[in-house]
């Protein structure tokens, strides 16, 4: 047995290389098609049977691109935070008006949650104790968690920097409430729906540019934390 899967391996690391169009064209199907079975019956519920009706394929065209159900979960989680950091680090990178960047930086997110849906919000769902999330998928998905808020808390510092934007709560307590709010939109938003991921994104990032808009010292409370130092002269 352990041979044969051996051999399935090789074949397939050979396929690849021979044609990656193709072969990434089919790959792309099978995770396409495995989605509303995922999004159904969870994975702990799918069945390789049925992800390969869903694709209009029977069970060994599955396994000839994936071992099992898992690393067909595990693949499209990698592809779905590659493409997203791909991204992100050019706005990370680049200048101009914090509120552009924070939007562009929104718009990233929420693109690929509905591009890649349900994949990232099974994980979300179903949370990183969970038995049936490996270390290999929780090991990327934290580190990338990481590198996501500190992408957004440069943009959110060099906005309160520049005076852009005013700090009315911690730059780090802002960051959290952006990602909050992104990360929960798995209990409420479908892709199906009268909005679109971009439509979201946009009015998310209105309604915090408009909080962070500095204000007068008149305004209602005049309360700001902006005068507390952060290390490194942020």
């Amino acid at each position: 047995m352990a041979s044969s899967v051996s051999g399935l391996a090789k074949r397939r690391s050979a396929a690849e290389k021979k044609d990656r169009a193709r072969y990434g064209e089919k790959r792309d199907r099978i995770i396409a098609a495995a989605g509303p079975v995922l999004e159904q019956v969870g994975l702990q519920g799918a069945t390789v049977g049925a992800i390969a009706e869903a694709a209009g394929l029977d069970r060994a065209s599955v396994y000839y691109y994936f071992p099992d159900k898992f690393a067909l979960f595990r693949a499209a989680i990698h592809d779905g935070l590659r493409e997203m950091f791909d991204a992100l680090d050019i706005v990370a990178a680049e200048t101009g008006p914090s509120a552009d960047r924070l939007r562009r930086a929104i718009r990233i997110v929420l693109d690929v949650y509905e591009r890649h849906y349900p994949y990232l919000y099974i994980y979300f769902r179903e949370g990183v104790g969970s038995e049936i999330i490996d270390k290999n998928i929780s090991a990327e998905t934290v580190h990338s968690g990481v590198r996501y808020e500190e992408i957004l808390l440069g943009i959110i510092e060099e906005g309160i920097d520049a005076g852009e934007f005013e700090e009315i709560l911690p730059a780090k307590i802002t960051v959290n409430n952006i990602v909050g709010m992104l990360n929960w939109t798995y209990t409420w938003f479908r892709p199906d729906g009268r909005l679109t991921g971009r439509d979201i994104a946009d009015g998310m990032t209105d309604t915090l540019v408009a909080g962070l808009q500095p204000r007068s010292k008149s305004s209602s409370n005049g309360k700001s934390v902006k005068s507390r130092s952060r290390p490194g002269g942020r």
